[in-house]
């Protein structure tokens, strides 16, 4: 994999956006330089679509906040303290944080100096692939190799791995992360070994990681295009084992990864609803602090019944009552564990949309009937013979039907 050595800034649309060179020519005005750091270059590089946008500038956050308000900049000191600003343009966040060096760490929070050293800023960051920049004009800056080991699909620490973990050993979890999100499918997973043993002296650490940090690390993980290799290392490693105790071996985390090939988007929450072993998926989800709906798609997974004999107007009842989502969860996952999916169920659940009971309580009180408990049974009474009839019979037929069972 070869990289250029600079971007074209007029091909490159985020690097071009109006929003990011306001706040860059703003800097410079001030005398700073801003360079566009991390992710966003990283994946540029890779041709992935690039999200955030952080830059580092040669400014103290003083500084920074006193050119981008001089500039009629919106400017929040969003982590003041560790020298990083947001500025808001037309609706658009971007972080600028000061080039710093970390004088002391216990883990989890450093106190740091300010300083006006690109190659420093670099040294303390995690891992030599985030530590690229690349200026206003679209040159890239490499001062860790950072490029070799991303053409090599290799995540490497910068300096000593033990002391990055020292420093915050949420990335220990992120060397996996980005080792699943560079990985190529078919490919062996091949872990940088000096990083692998460090993650291997320091994971006894991870018990002081909060849930949140833990659980957005782990989805992420997820969403790789194929996370069941790193999966499976870590499994090995007994990383998991220490994060989640309700994880199942990678097999069926491949497979879910295969059968979304061919009918769904990859989903992270779904991926993991594969990975672990649904019958603790409450306390799986406690352990990684998911989101209520994020859990309700876990219980529903373990949950929904789709008979295997299941034909099309059963299918239609089951979506009914749950929704696209989580009948597609349950029969991806059906399919992950060998069980065969009528291929005709795929387009009915793509094109489904619920239908709406004709009738509601005002209907039959226009007709006279009176309000109370009667009424609501008479309703979910017409409700059940509707849905027997497959959703088809409309309002006039409906209450034609209600004169009968009266």
């Amino acid at each position: 994999m070869n990289f250029p050595s600079s971007f074209d800034v007029k091909q490159t649309p985020w690097l071009a956006a109006p929003s990011l060179r306001a706040v860059l020519a703003a800097l410079r005005a001030a005398g700073g330089e801003a360079r566009v750091v991390g992710g966003a270059v990283r994946d540029a590089l890779l041709g992935r679509a690039v999200g955030d946008v952080d830059l580092a500038c040669n400014l103290p956050p003083d500084r920074t906040m006193a050119a981008l308000e001089a500039a009629g900049i919106k400017a929040m000191p969003t982590g003041f303290d560790h020298g990083t600003v947001t500025a808001v343009v037309q609706g658009k966040g971007y972080e600028i944080t000061s080039l710093r060096a970390d004088v002391e760490t216990d883990g989890r929070h450093a106190k740091v100096s300010f300083i006006d050293d690109w190659q420093a800023d670099a040294s303390r960051r995690d891992f030599t692939m985030n530590a690229l920049y690349c200026d206003e004009e679209g040159r890239l800056y490499d001062p860790l190799g950072g490029l070799a080991d991303l053409a090599a699909q290799r995540v490497r620490f910068i300096g000593n791995p033990a002391d990055r973990l020292r420093e915050d050993v949420l990335r220990l979890l992120r060397f996996f992360r980005f080792m699943a999100q560079l990985a190529q499918p078919g490919v062996p997973c091949v872990p940088d070994p000096a990083g692998l043993e460090a993650c291997r002296a320091a994971k006894a650490d991870l018990k002081t990681l909060s849930a949140e940090r833990v659980g957005k690390e782990m989805l992420r993980l997820l969403a790789a295009p194929d996370p069941a290799p790193v999966w499976d290392l870590m499994a090995r490693e007994g990383i998991l084992p220490l994060l989640l105790p309700e994880a199942l071996p990678a097999p069926l985390l491949e497979e879910m990864g295969k059968a979304e090939k061919s009918h769904a988007t990859p989903d992270a929450v779904r991926r993991l609803g594969a990975a672990i072993d649904l019958s603790h998926y409450a306390t799986a989800a406690k352990r990684l602090r998911l989101s209520n709906e994020q859990t309700h798609r876990l219980r529903d997974m373990g949950k929904i019944i789709i008979p295997d004999e299941a034909d099309h107007a059963t299918l239609r009842q089951v979506l009914y009552d749950f929704g696209r989502s989580a009948v597609e969860d349950v029969l991806l996952w059906r399919e992950a564990q060998g069980r065969a999916v009528p291929s005709a169920f795929w387009p009915l659940i793509a094109q489904w949309e619920k239908p709406v009971f004709p009738v509601r309580g005002a209907d039959l009180l226009a007709r006279g009937e009176k309000p109370g408990a009667a009424l609501g049974q008479k309703l979910r009474a017409l409700e059940a013979w509707w849905r027997a009839q497959d959703f088809k019979p409309d309002q006039k037929a409906c209450l034609v039907q209600l004169e009968k069972g009266a």
